[in-house]
């Protein structure tokens, strides 16, 4: 993961944060997250994590059971990312069209997250696609 810090230090605050966040909450979880990440080869910092989680949602869509457990970490544990509504709509559509692939484990977890979602007061747009997926994983 090489990553071209003169970019990464032009970004806005914002935008950096939420980078460097994902990037570390991807190296939290290398074990799963370690073949998305390598196969990425751009350098630059933002598209990268992009491309990471672009890769991810693929392979739910595929049926891969490690991308599914990331992705549902990925949802549970909700970290800051750039682009993080678009990634987490795919995450959530993807894992919604393969509901019956979810660990038992995580489906209690889903729905806390769920709850915590509703309860902001300005809840997020992926909430639509959230409540899509408990719906399904509910029947």
């Amino acid at each position: 993961m090489q990553w071209n810090e003169t970019i990464l230090s032009q970004m806005s605050s914002r935008a950096r944060h939420e980078t460097i966040g994902a990037r570390d909450w991807l190296l939290n979880h290398q074990n799963l997250a370690s073949p998305f990440m390598h196969a990425i080869t751009t350098t630059h910092p933002a598209i990268w994590v992009g491309e990471v989680f672009e890769s991810i949602a693929g392979e739910i869509a595929n049926q891969n059971p490690i991308a599914i457990e990331l992705g549902c970490l990925f949802i549970i544990e909700d970290p800051k990312s750039p682009f993080g509504r678009i990634m987490k709509r795919k995450v959530l559509n993807a894992l919604r069209r393969n509901s019956k692939l979810i660990q038992n484990q995580y489906e209690r977890p889903l729905r806390a997250a769920f709850e915590r979602m509703q309860g902001l007061p300005y809840p997020p747009q992926e909430l639509k696609d959230f409540a899509r997926l408990i719906r399904v994983l509910a029947t």
